[in-house]
């Protein structure tokens, strides 16, 4: 019987980048990844922000690096990928995170709105798709792991470009995962209701919203980064060998209405 006490942790010795690693998700998913023993890549067009998770992490005796990175540029990201693998050798996991949103009324919204949005979150998820596979196929394995959201399935008022980009993810992960599989590289997907972040701070601003949307929550409350983190961490990990492609969604049952 093994000694499960002195087991060590379940990612030590993988190295994982993050996007969007300064704030909300993608703090949380690198602390939680850090705590499982990963080595983390902060990839974040803020450096202040990623700096102060860099700090978090190693105070809590993990290590991390700081690479500024706009996921709108797929050589930034390619960079990012190799500031890792310059690093430690490898890039075991890859986030897909960092992400914006606007919200206009449809009608409202202009084509540079729309493609702003586009632009972070499917381009930029694209980009750490691609940048991530052919480093991982050529290492002979990896996990890569994409933020889409209950708007893939679910339309939202005042959140069309976000939707139609979270959709793309969805159907990006699904196609990515059929022709990374054979390479050992899985690519899978997480999708979090509304959740208390930077993101969506002046969305739940007053008693009214907030009040609204926990009426649409059969759990009767909103969602965590931390929620989300520990879903990351089970993706990132050999318990979930035989999953690819998958969307797991993180709503408090949500979009069961």
């Amino acid at each position: 019987m093994t000694d499960q006490t002195h087991a060590p942790p379940p990612l030590a010795g993988r190295t994982a980048l993050v996007t969007g690693a300064g704030s909300g998700f993608g703090r949380a998913i690198s602390q939680r990844l850090a705590r499982d023993g990963a080595r983390l890549g902060l990839a974040e067009l803020n450096a202040v922000a990623a700096e102060e998770t860099r700090e978090l992490i190693e105070a809590d005796g993990g290590e991390a690096i700081v690479i500024p990175t706009d996921v709108t540029d797929y050589a930034a990201v390619e960079a990012a990928v190799h500031s890792v693998t310059t690093t430690w050798g490898r890039l075991d996991i890859m986030v897909n995170n960092a992400g914006i949103t606007i919200r206009e009324a449809f009608l409202d919204l202009t084509v540079d709105g729309f493609d702003k949005v586009m632009a972070a979150n499917l381009n930029g998820v694209f980009h750490g798709v691609r940048a991530a596979g052919l480093q991982m196929k050529e290492q002979g394995g990896g996990v890569i792991i994409n933020m889409s959201s209950i708007r893939a399935n679910v339309g939202g008022f005042i959140h069309t470009s976000y939707c139609a980009t979270k959709g793309g993810v969805r159907m990006l992960t699904k196609a990515a995962a059929v022709e990374l599989g054979p390479h050992g590289v899985r690519v899978c997907a997480i999708g979090p209701g509304v959740a208390e972040t930077p993101l969506t701070e002046s969305l739940l601003a007053s008693q009214e919203a907030l009040d609204d949307q926990l009426a649409r929550v059969p759990m009767g409350r909103l969602g965590q980064p931390e929620d989300i983190s520990e879903v990351a961490a089970f993706l990132a990990s050999d318990d979930a060998a035989y999953v690819t492609g998958a969307t797991l969604y993180v709503d408090g049952g949500e979009m069961t209405h």
